[in-house]
C-alpha cells in the first residue's frame, strides 16, 4: 500500500517464459520502484460539464483505459464534482486538473476559481476541447493573453475519410522529449477543430509567458469547407499545417491545450495499437507535474488488447451472422435444388 494514503496500488502481475520477456520484466520493474518509491500526483477530472470520464458515456468514447494507466503510474484520480468544492472552488490539494472534453460552456464562478489556480497557485492544467461541445475556452485564452483562438473545422488527410489525422509531425518541447525518441512516432487525432494564431493580437502587455505549438497536422491537410469530403480547388482548401496542441508557461504555472478529445478515448487507444496516443497522454501529465523521467521508460505495445465494439454494430453483427448469412445460404441451396430438380422432371418427360 502506499504509505501516504493508504491507497493500494493497482497490482500487476508479468510472467517470463523467455528471454524475450525479460526486457518487458525489466520496464514493469523499473516503473513499480518509482511508483512505491515516489509521492502519488493528485490529478482532478471536470465532470460537471459533460466531460469525458469513466461511467459517464458509453464504453468506447470514456477514458477508463487512460486513467487506469495513470493510476499505474502512481496518479491519484479524483473527479472535482459538487463534494469537492464544484463549481466555485478547487480542492486544495489538486496539483492538475484536467477538462476533458467540457460540452457545456463554464460558469462564471467555475472560470474564476481555474484563472485563480493557474495565476495564483501556480497550477498545472490539462484542457482538450471537444469541437461538438458549447465550449471553446476562449475566455481562457483572452485572460491568459494567448494569441491562439480554437476553430472548428472539418481537416481531410484522405479524400473520403473524414475526422480521421495521423500524424508524426510533433515539435521540440518538454512535452515531447520522450516520444520525439520512438522510430517514427504517430498520432491518431480528429480533424474536428485546430487552434489559429491572431494575426492582430495586441502585445502590448509584454507577457512573460511562454507559448509553444508542439503538435500539428502534415502539411498534406487542408479544411473542408464545403464537407464534400474531397479536395477543390478552392484557395480556402490549400493544404497546410494546421495546430492542434499547445503549450504555456508562466513561472510555476502549465497549461496543455489539446484541439481535441476523441484521441483518448478507449476508442482510440485501444483499437490502433499501433499509435503513440497513450505514450503523449501519459506524457501530458508527467510535463505538468514536472517528472518527465518517468515517461521515459517506454510503454510496450499493447498487441493482444480486446477490440471494442459499439452496441450497434454488435445489433448488425447478430443479424447479418444469425438472420441474413444463414437464410441466404438456404434461399441460394434452395435455388439450386429447384433447378436441379426441375431439369430432371424435363429430361424425364
Amino acid at each position: 500500500k502506499n504509505l501516504n494514503t493508504s491507497i493500494p496500488y493497482t497490482e500487476r502481475r508479468f510472467y517470463v517464459y523467455s528471454s524475450l520477456d525479460l526486457e518487458k520484466l525489466e520496464q514493469n520493474l523499473i516503473r513499480t520502484l518509482l511508483q512505491v518509491s515516489g509521492d502519488p500526483i493528485k490529478i482532478y477530472f471536470s465532470t460537471g460539464y459533460g466531460e469525458r470520464y469513466t461511467a459517464i458515456q458509453k464504453k468506447p468514447f470514456n477514458i477508463d483505459f487512460f486513467i487506469d494507466t495513470l493510476r499505474i503510474y502512481n496518479f491519484e484520480v479524483h473527479e472535482w464534482n459538487e463534494s469537492k468544492g464544484f463549481p466555485d472552488k478547487l480542492p486544495d490539494d489538486v496539483e492538475i486538473l484536467v477538462l476533458a472534453g467540457s460540452t457545456y460552456p463554464l460558469r462564471k464562478e467555475s472560470q474564476n476559481a481555474i484563472l485563480d489556480f493557474i495565476q495564483k497557485r501556480n497550477g498545472k492544467l490539462c484542457i482538450m476541447i471537444d469541437p461538438d461541445g458549447n465550449e471553446t475556452f476562449e475566455w481562457l485564452f483572452r485572460n491568459l493573453d494567448i494569441p491562439y483562438r480554437f476553430k472548428k473545422s472539418n481537416l481531410l488527410q484522405i479524400e473520403g475519410k473524414p475526422n480521421f489525422i495521423y500524424t508524426d509531425q510533433i515539435g521540440i518541447t518538454d512535452l515531447t522529449q520522450n516520444i520525439r525518441n520512438f522510430d517514427k512516432p504517430r498520432i491518431l487525432f480528429t480533424g474536428n477543430g485546430y487552434f489559429q494564431k491572431q494575426e492582430n493580437h495586441d502585445n502590448s502587455q509584454q507577457s512573460n509567458a511562454i507559448i509553444k505549438e508542439f503538435l500539428f497536422t502534415p502539411y498534406t491537410t487542408w479544411n473542408d469547407i464545403n464537407y464534400n469530403l474531397k479536395k477543390d480547388n478552392l484557395p480556402e482548401e490549400k493544404n497546410d499545417r494546421f495546430v492542434l496542441g499547445i503549450t504555456y508557461e508562466m513561472g510555476q504555472a502549465k497549461v496543455v491545450f489539446y484541439s481535441g478529445v476523441e484521441w483518448i478515448t478507449n476508442k482510440y487507444l485501444i483499437q490502433n495499437i499501433y499509435n503513440l496516443n497513450l505514450q503523449l497522454a501519459t506524457d501530458t501529465m508527467f510535463y505538468l507535474s514536472g517528472k518527465m523521467n518517468v515517461p521515459g521508460i517506454l510503454e510496450e505495445r499493447r498487441e493482444n488488447q480486446n477490440i471494442l465494439i459499439e452496441e450497434n454494430t454488435k445489433t448488425q453483427i447478430f443479424i447479418i451472422g444469425i438472420i441474413i448469412i444463414p437464410l441466404t445460404m438456404i434461399l441460394i441451396v434452395g435455388f439450386f435444388i429447384y433447378i436441379y430438380n426441375k431439369k430432371h422432371k424435363l429430361q424425364a418427360i
